[in-house]
């Protein structure tokens, strides 16, 4: 992230905003008492909420590649001309619309096969919480 933001001076917004949600994180597990649960569950919040958000926009009909695919185009207009031209035809955007909807279900089932409950296999720290909510 650094590197690209010297050679580039651009910041890389997904890398960015990755770190800072990973800082988050574990600053919440050192708040926590040093817990290892909010570690085990970002992966799953953050998979499950670009689910939501895939799913969501197929709702409303518009597709999230789509929209996030304009955005760096501003600065652009022969790329915007170009990805407004790719958007008008119906074809590639029932194309785009299916896989927006097949990336947010896959997103939406990999969150949940993650439990967010302790189970006793996740070590000593879970053990007494799984035996609360009666998980052995």
């Amino acid at each position: 992230m650094l590197a690209r933001l010297a050679a580039t001076r651009r910041v890389a917004w997904i890398a960015l905003i990755s770190a800072i949600v990973f800082v988050i994180t574990v600053l919440v597990s050192l708040l926590s008492g040093g817990s290892a649960l909010p570690i085990k569950l970002h992966s799953s919040v953050i998979t499950g909420a670009a689910g939501l958000a895939c799913v969501i926009s197929v709702l409303v009909g518009r597709p999230l590649p789509a929209i996030l695919a304009r955005l760096p185009a501003f600065s652009d207009p022969d790329r915007r001309r170009r990805i407004e031209r790719a958007a008008s035809d119906p074809g590639r955007r029932r194309r785009m619309t299916a896989m927006t909807a097949m990336i947010g279900i896959t997103l939406l089932l990999d969150a949940g096969v993650a439990p967010p409950w302790p189970s006793c296999s996740d070590g000593p720290d879970f053990a007494p919480a799984a035996r609360l909510a009666d998980n052995c």
